[in-house]
């Protein structure tokens, strides 16, 4: 939960969570959710490294995909794949 304005000042000063210029935490119980989640992914070297390269392979399927399907439909009957039918005998 993100601060209200009119908690800032007080959340500065109260917060359990290392202020950022962005986000204050002022829920301790998001803070102890989000500290959980971060133990839990990255309490080891070997954790992190499986978590980031796991969600860099994810990224990378799914932004090859959508731009292949993006490129296809741009180019709609401009490819060989489109063509090849008028060029090629089936025998």
């Amino acid at each position: 939960m993100v601060c209200s304005a009119s908690q800032l000042p007080l959340a500065l000063f109260t917060s359990k969570s290392t202020a950022t210029p962005f986000l204050l935490i002022c829920d301790y119980e998001a803070y102890d959710t989000d500290h959980s989640l971060h133990s839990a992914l990255f309490r080891r070297n070997w954790q992190m490294l499986g978590a980031v390269f796991g969600g860099a392979f994810a990224f990378e399927m799914a932004y090859d995909t959508g731009m292949n399907k993006l490129w296809d439909s741009i180019n709609k009957g401009r490819q060989w794949k489109d063509i090849r039918s008028r060029y090629v005998e089936e025998e």
